[in-house]
């Protein structure tokens, strides 16, 4: 179901949401994590999207600092409020495949971070995911399947940077794997994509 706002939502909650997101622009990330919990409590039990918005600031803050664990919690309380927004639903795939593979909770990751992928609207977000993905697999020691994640990101890659860190990591999978041709035709392209890096700057 669509989300729809509750009735008379509390003037202070969304002064203390107001203050959050001008302290987490401004880069006072404590400030921002104070005044969002403060407008939670104020919200109550109130399943809204102001309140949607919230949890997943909150989440992106405590994954930017790497609580994962915390960051995993508000992305859970987050889901169990309903939305259509393709873009809420992105948001929150990706940090609940970031937050589960902080704890090394590789299961949980590779679920969300695929419906991170299923979601993905443009290259980047999908070069993005299949990096991610191959991480998820390369700490599960699953080379041929990181592999395959990374080649299937070098293909929606379109930036230098991630061309780079894909072909790296495709190379040294294959390195893994001890396929020696392929392995050093991706880590000569990461290579010369460096050194375009490296020329740019």
């Amino acid at each position: 179901a669509a989300l729809k706002l509750g009735p008379k939502q509390d003037r202070a909650a969304q002064i203390h949401a107001q203050i959050g997101y001008v302290a987490r622009q401004q880069g006072e990330d404590v400030q921002a994590v104070e005044s969002f919990e403060q407008a939670l409590k104020h919200y109550k039990e109130t399943q809204s999207g102001e309140v949607l918005e919230i949890l997943i600031n909150l989440a992106e803050l405590k994954l930017a600092h790497r609580w994962y664990q915390e960051a995993a919690d508000y992305g859970e309380r987050a889901s169990a409020i309903s939305t259509e927004s393709a873009d809420f639903q992105q948001r929150l795939a990706k940090i609940m495949a970031e937050a589960y593979y902080g704890t090394r909770d590789y299961a949980n990751a590779e679920e969300y971070e695929q419906q991170c992928l299923s979601l993905s609207s443009t290259d980047q977000q999908k070069a993005e995911s299949h990096l991610r993905l191959g991480m998820i697999y390369e700490h599960q020691e699953q080379y041929q399947k990181a592999a395959d994640a990374y080649r299937k990101g070098i293909k929606s890659a379109n930036t230098n940077r991630m061309l780079c860190q894909l072909n790296g990591a495709a190379g040294r999978m294959y390195l893994q794997e001890e396929r020696l041709n392929q392995a050093a035709k991706h880590l000569k392209e990461a290579l010369e994509l460096a050194d375009e890096q490296d020329a740019g700057t």
